[in-house]
């Protein structure tokens, strides 16, 4: 349930504007502290996941892959594998449905 959640929350952060999506784009927000939160697909390259994984740790922001490219691209109705969710509170609140301790 936290799952369909999280999708629908991300959906909610592409519409509302606080949602960076694309490698490059979401590459360049975290290097200029824009991202709060960082989602990989789970079926992204090996390359790719280190990559980015290294900027998460460099940049103190945290990185989730528990999605896959479908369900990301299925929930932006766009094709899109990597994404950054650049509000606090957006961010807050998808990594609460990710640990399951649910916070208003």
């Amino acid at each position: 349930m936290n799952h369909d959640k999280a999708l629908k929350l991300l959906g909610l952060a592409l519409r509302a504007g606080k949602l960076v999506h694309g490698d490059e784009a979401v590459e360049k927000a975290v290097k200029r502290d824009k991202v709060a939160c960082i989602i990989l697909a789970k079926d992204i390259s090996q390359a790719t996941y280190s990559r980015y994984q290294r900027l998460s740790q460099v940049h103190h922001v945290p990185c989730i892959n528990n999605f896959t490219r479908d369900e990301l691209s299925h929930a932006l109705n766009k094709s899109r594998s990597i994404l950054g969710i650049t509000d606090r509170g957006m961010s807050a609140k998808f990594l609460s449905y990710q640990t399951g301790e649910e916070r208003i």
